[in-house]
């Protein structure tokens, strides 16, 4: 199913079965949550802000790694959508 994201600028496909979390609780404004009504599975969708960063997006996964107490993290690969 086609999902809106903040307010309709971009949008995603979500899986069948998976409910807009913003309907059950408040998020922030920089987030977009959906979650499965029937595993433990979840989407989550955040803007992040802009950083002078070779590499923004391994900066940004290792603040979330850290701030998680992540023993090791690793990005796998990284490709520039069209």
């Amino acid at each position: 199913m086609s999902q809106p994201l903040f307010g309709g600028a971009l949008s995603i496909t979500v899986p069948d079965g998976f409910v807009d979390i913003s309907q059950v609780r408040q998020l922030p404004d920089h987030q977009e949550v959906f979650a499965s009504s029937t595993t433990d599975q979840s989407l989550i969708v955040e803007i992040l802000e802009a950083v002078d960063e070779d590499n923004p997006l391994e900066y940004h996964f290792a603040q979330l790694a850290e701030a998680n107490d992540s023993r090791e993290s690793k990005v796998w690969r990284v490709a520039r959508l069209s």
